[in-house]
């Protein structure tokens, strides 16, 4: 079955999304190394920084690989892609909810824009990879 324009969109963004955390994390490796080069003496502090930017960088190339094997298996028309990226929606929606609930606490209208703007994003595309044609080009039976 021919893969469907929405699912050759949400792939494409995966692995864009892939690609910046790659970059992320290379800059958080160089950050970390010129932070420690800049700490002058032995206060430990440099070591700190070298630390705290390789634990991060570690943690970002993860996520890249996760994005990665999520848009792989997307644009292969993969079942568990869809499901793991059903559930990883569901996980931001639900992650959501405190954000915004900070947002008009302090009334700040630009971070509930972004709030409602993703929430918006998030439901469609949920919505989107629950569609019949959507389940069927994946080959899924249920859910």
């Amino acid at each position: 079955m021919e893969r469907p324009t929405g699912v050759t969109v949400i792939a494409i963004l995966q692995f864009i999304a892939a690609g910046f955390l790659v970059l992320g994390g290379l800059g958080l490796l160089l950050m970390g190394a010129g932070g420690a080069a800049m700490m002058k003496g032995g206060s430990g502090g440099g070591a700190f920084l070298a630390g705290l930017g390789i634990f991060g960088a570690i943690a970002l190339f993860i996520f890249a690989a996760i994005y990665l094997a999520l848009g792989i298996g997307m644009w292969n028309l993969k079942n568990w892609a869809r499901i793991i990226c059903l559930f990883l929606l569901g996980l931001g929606l639900l992650a959501a909810v405190p954000s915004a609930l900070g947002a008009i606490l302090h009334f700040n209208i630009i971070a509930l824009f972004l709030l409602v703007l993703r929430f918006g994003i998030g439901i469609v595309v949920f919505w989107y990879l629950l569609q019949p044609e959507v389940k069927k080009a994946f080959g899924a039976q249920g859910f």
